[in-house]
C-alpha cells in the first residue's frame, strides 16, 4: 500500500478477533455497524481508515471482515507540534485570504 500499513481481522459474530488480536479502538465502532445486507461500512480518519463488511458461513455463523489501514499522515501531523502546525498553517492561509478579499476604501 505504499505509504500505509494495514491489518485484515476476521471477527467472529460475537465482536472477538479469531487470532485474538485487539480489535483497534477507533474501528469497533464500524465493526459494530457493519450490516447484513451486504453493504461496506467505511470511516476516513487523519490517522486510519477502516472498512467492514458482514457475511454469514455457509454452516450460519455471522462474521465481520475488517480491514484497518494506518496512514502516515497521522504520524506526520503528531510530528508537527502535536497536530497544530498544519491546523495553524490552514488558519493564516484562511485569514490571508479574507484580507486580500478586502478592498480599500
Amino acid at each position: 500500500m505504499g505509504t500505509s500499513q494495514g491489518e485484515l481481522h476476521l471477527i467472529e459474530g460475537y465482536g472477538k478477533d479469531l487470532l485474538s488480536r485487539p480489535i483497534p479502538s477507533d474501528s469497533l465502532s464500524i465493526v459494530l455497524a457493519a450490516r447484513s445486507d451486504g453493504a461496506i461500512m467505511a470511516r476516513y480518519g487523519l490517522r486510519s481508515r477502516s472498512a467492514s463488511y458482514r457475511f454469514t458461513s455457509p454452516s450460519w455463523h455471522p462474521y465481520v471482515l475488517l480491514l484497518h489501514v494506518h496512514l502516515k499522515l497521522g504520524k506526520f501531523l503528531e510530528a508537527t507540534a502535536g497536530g497544530r502546525l498544519p491546523l495553524f498553517g490552514v488558519v493564516l492561509l484562511v485569514i490571508a485570504g479574507i484580507g486580500m478579499g478586502q478592498r480599500p476604501g
